[in-house]
């Protein structure tokens, strides 16, 4: 995982007009791409069209986003001190989360991608769980998420998600962790 944010503040802004040797940053309409905003902290993002599941770049454009980018890491950190070590950590999954790529929860964090998802449990690695599924399903479930996040309390649990893949006539294969398989049931 990695993270990738930079602030576009009057002195970066200079830095590059001198490089580049102009007196204005000349701007263009994007095409390909679209800007999004993350709901819970307004903070908006950029992805390529046809590649949500595969991340995209994270616009801190003042210091309230810096602020709320700030605090949505140090939620990570504090609150899941078995999964997030360093703080480093907490901006990665801030990053992710604004990009839709992860959702931390009430005991762990959800993390998603083009090709599947997982839970990790801060406390109980007997609760965590993967699952696989073709890149249709992400966005699927990612335009899921945007109508229904708030009637999901139970993200954490796996048979949340079975309801959810059935809603949306998805397909998906369990990934069973070694510790799944020695005690022979689904735990969630």
């Amino acid at each position: 995982m990695s993270y990738d944010a930079l602030v576009m503040d009057g002195e970066l802004k200079e830095a590059l007009q001198n490089v580049m040797g102009v007196e204005a940053l000349e701007t263009e309409t994007l095409q390909g791409f679209t800007l999004k905003t993350h709901s819970g902290t307004g903070i908006q993002y950029l992805i390529r069209d046809g590649e949500e599941g595969r991340g995209g770049k994270v616009l801190l454009q003042s210091q309230s986003d810096i602020e709320k980018y700030e605090a949505l890491a140090e939620t990570y950190f504090n609150k899941y001190p078995n999964l997030v070590h360093d703080k480093n950590a907490g901006y990665i999954w801030a990053d992710l989360e604004i990009k839709g790529l992860a959702q931390h929860t009430k005991n762990g964090i959800i993390s998603m991608g083009f090709n599947g998802m997982s839970y990790n449990d801060n406390s109980n690695y007997k609760n965590n769980w993967s699952v696989l599924f073709s890149g249709d399903t992400y966005k699927a479930i990612f335009d899921w998420l945007q109508n229904n996040r708030g009637s999901i309390e139970e993200m954490q649990k796996f048979t949340t998600w079975q309801d959810v893949f059935k809603n949306i006539n998805s397909s998906y294969e369990r990934v069973w962790s070694k510790e799944e398989e020695e005690q022979g049931y689904l735990n969630n």
